[in-house]
């Protein structure tokens, strides 16, 4: 029974979300890891993936970690740690128009 739940939470769970090839940002990661390299401002190679991931997608990346991060040229970065009213957010893609 144990394995039949552990089964169907994880298929449900992986229904909710869109899982992105990252052998197609390995161009951006490389270039990137090379101009940080050279300009002395490395940053951890899972946050430069991720970031390039984001950048190759055409998607914002949601974090608070802006001081590494920011440093990926053409990333789109939000920290939500800084909002402190919902309305504050800009719309995703999809969202609903406000009704106000």
């Amino acid at each position: 029974m144990g394995n039949l739940i552990y089964n169907a939470l994880r298929v449900y769970l992986i229904n909710l979300f869109t899982i992105l090839p990252i052998n197609s940002a390995l161009d951006i990661y490389a270039k990137e890891k090379a101009d940080l390299r050279n300009a002395g401002t490395i940053i951890d190679d899972f946050d430069l993936l991720i970031g390039s991931t984001a950048i190759k997608f055409d998607m914002i990346m949601v974090t608070n970690n802006t001081k590494h991060l920011g440093r990926i040229y053409g990333i789109q970065i939000q920290d939500w740690t800084r909002v402190q009213n919902l309305e504050e957010l800009p719309p995703i893609e999809g969202d609903a128009p406000s009704s106000s």
